[in-house]
């Protein structure tokens, strides 16, 4: 089975769409199936920067972007299922992919965009089954919900979830923002820090004394110079890992992580690490806040426009500093996550997407013959 993955990457939209297509292209390369990247020119650099990247990529021109052009690719490339993943796909460019005979999977996050078209609709937050896929994808097939979250391979190996346990051994508390962390959170809560760890030592609680911070920064971080010189002055011991390659291995290590809220956070129940989860985007809502329902996570909201970015970021640094203190309240958010995890998803998918391309395959010979 050949399948092609139409996903783009950007400074502006992130990187986050282009990893969870690569972790489900891990899994179905995998099960042996062959895969394929079409990406625009501006978007393969990230591709490339992926150390555990897989398959092959096709660069799209820019002047052949439109459905009926992707269509005749997948005509050329004899594929056998297309997955598509980004909200610049709207509902019309849909509806054309999936008059196609070949069988359409669909990434959604909040069913906000129309009617799908999908023979396989993915969604791996809590709510999803809770969105109305009925209503905008009455034929698919559903991967919802928890039972469903795509992991990178490096996620469900069976190392790591044999340390995912061990909790005496983590002692850093780690900031992973997301690829290119647009609102360069990253760079002002290491400036805000030193100031809110201070205040929390002149309550005796020394709980930060000899913490190492690991900064995680990715392929599409565009401030780099300026992060750089912040590490060079600050008093803060800071390790700083740029487009690191390895995120479970800093995961297991790390008592706390600060990151963008996403699919970043499954990963980080994976590895049963307790989170502060900044919630950047509006489709980030739901999922988050059922992981703070589950004990796994505190949550500091961006989106939310009546305070300032910088109320918002004190906040997270007080956060950082609060969950420091309390020793007790990351080891009940550490169970948590083992608690509510679930390694398995990806797996799920790849048998539901192999069954669905054989399913249909089967109905387009029929409909030949006849």
């Amino acid at each position: 089975m050949r399948v092609l993955f139409r996903v783009d990457a950007s400074p502006s939209m992130g990187i986050g769409h282009l990893m969870r297509c690569l972790a489900l292209a891990q899994a179905l390369e995998a099960a042996g199936q062959q895969i394929i990247f079409a990406m625009l020119a501006s978007s393969l650099p990230f591709l490339a920067q992926q150390k555990r990247k897989v398959g092959q990529a096709i660069e799209l021109p820019d002047e052949q972007q439109d459905a009926m052009s992707l269509i005749e690719l997948c005509k050329q490339e004899h594929i056998d299922c297309l997955v598509l993943d980004g909200y610049q796909f709207d509902q019309d460019y849909r509806q054309v992919l999936g008059e196609a005979d070949c069988p359409l999977v669909c990434f959604d996050d909040n069913n906000q965009s129309g009617p799908l078209y999908a023979d396989v609709v993915l969604n791996g937050a809590d709510n999803a089954t809770h969105l109305g896929y009925k209503v905008t994808a009455p034929f698919a097939k559903y991967c919802l919900g928890q039972p469903y979250r795509i992991l990178r391979q490096e996620f469900i190996s069976p190392d790591t979830q044999a340390r995912r346990r061990d909790w005496q051994t983590r002692q850093y508390l780690s900031i992973v923002m997301g690829g290119s962390d647009p609102r360069n959170v990253t760079r002002q809560i290491l400036t805000l820090l030193p100031s809110h760890l201070r205040e929390l030592d002149r309550g005796n609680s020394h709980a930060h004394v000899g913490i190492i911070i690991n900064v995680l920064t990715g392929a599409a971080y565009p401030w780099k110079r300026e992060l750089q010189a912040l590490i060079s002055s600050s008093e803060l011991t800071i390790n700083w890992l740029d487009n690191c390659q390895n995120v479970a291995e800093v995961f297991l290590n790390s008592q706390l992580v600060v990151s963008a809220a996403g699919g970043t956070q499954f990963e980080l129940q994976a590895c049963a690490t307790p989170a502060i989860l900044a919630v950047v985007a509006d489709n980030q809502q739901n999922a988050t806040r059922m992981a703070q329902q589950q004990g796994c996570c505190d949550l500091v909201d961006f989106t939310d426009t009546s305070g300032s970015d910088n109320a918002q970021l004190h906040a997270l640094a007080s956060s950082i500093c609060g969950l420091l203190a309390a020793p007790d309240r990351l080891l009940a958010m550490h169970k948590a996550c083992l608690a509510f995890s679930d390694v398995l998803g990806t797996s799920r998918v790849v048998d539901t997407i192999v069954n669905c391309v054989a399913k249909k395959g089967k109905a387009n010979a029929t409909k030949s013959f006849s």
